[in-house]
């Protein structure tokens, strides 16, 4: 794996530091940007709001670049231009004219992770050490416990302990939830600390089907290969999942506004 993608990753810092930094820049090269009121997810309302209408929950289910339309659960769409964010490997499946050598290759180099992240929350406020506490998944069912109350102060509540999960799946498996929770439990009666936690008192489950892209041979390569073929059709792709690389919101808004900008010099 790579290690360049966790260089541009956040650290952690003093209030003190991100309020001076909200007003100028901090040497060498720092500065902090957040909404006056509510949370980061205002950036994404207002950006949203400028952008006209948007349609949600509207699954992609075909995609042909010479004659330029996708295909959606609620309807059809020509375009000129095409950005898109899907992961790389659902978009090979979807593309109907797409090369069968390259889809092919795709086939064999595009695989990505998804993952579910249980939110447990156990009666009492238990003192536990860590915040972000890895495990392995040959020995227990998950691969990541986050103590969250450590992890975020603002996630803390009283006489609770709330508790995440995160569990790697995969896509052709009947999931029983229930029966996760049970093999989670059990594990957590293994482990130091986790044991006196108990039964939940409340749980959810959040399922995430793109969470990390797979790193294979020759990925990269493969990877510009792909994207080559469809810049041809001015159809372009930008984030974590469409480049199956690591990247965090910042570095994807980024790519986004760079092919924006690219699309409007030619238009120019």
């Amino acid at each position: 794996m790579d290690y360049k993608w966790a260089l541009d990753r956040p650290i952690k810092v003093g209030y003190s530091e991100v309020v001076e930094g909200s007003k100028r820049r901090l040497p060498p090269n720092k500065y902090y940007y957040y909404p006056k009121m509510g949370n980061i997810s205002i950036l994404t309302s207002a950006m949203a709001r400028e952008v006209g209408d948007i349609l949600l929950t509207c699954k992609v289910l075909e995609i042909n670049l010479k004659e330029k339309y996708v295909i959606t659960i609620k309807g059809k769409f020509y375009f000129e231009y095409l950005i898109s964010s899907l992961p790389l490997d659902y978009v090979n499946e979807i593309t109907v004219d797409l090369p069968g050598k390259l889809k092919e290759a795709a086939r064999n180099n595009f695989k990505h992770l998804g993952i579910l992240i249980f939110n447990l929350v156990f009666d009492g406020r238990h003192k536990l050490d860590g915040t972000a506490i890895y495990y392995p998944e040959k020995k227990f069912c998950f691969r990541r416990v986050s103590i969250l109350q450590n992890l975020c102060p603002a996630l803390s509540r009283p006489n609770l302990t709330p508790i995440s999960v995160e569990l790697s799946i995969t896509q052709d498996k009947e999931i029983s939830e229930a029966d996760i929770l049970k093999k989670i439990l059990f594990n957590f009666s293994q482990i130091e600390g986790l044991r006196d936690l108990g039964k939940p008192v409340d749980w959810k489950v959040l399922k995430v089907d793109f969470a990390y892209p797979l790193q294979i041979k020759g990925l990269r390569e493969s990877v510009k290969e792909f994207q080559d073929y469809y810049a041809k059709f001015k159809a372009y792709h930008c984030g974590r999942s469409a480049n199956l690389d690591y990247c965090n919101g910042d570095q994807a808004y980024k790519q986004g506004k760079e092919i924006v900008n690219k699309i409007l010099c030619r238009k120019n």
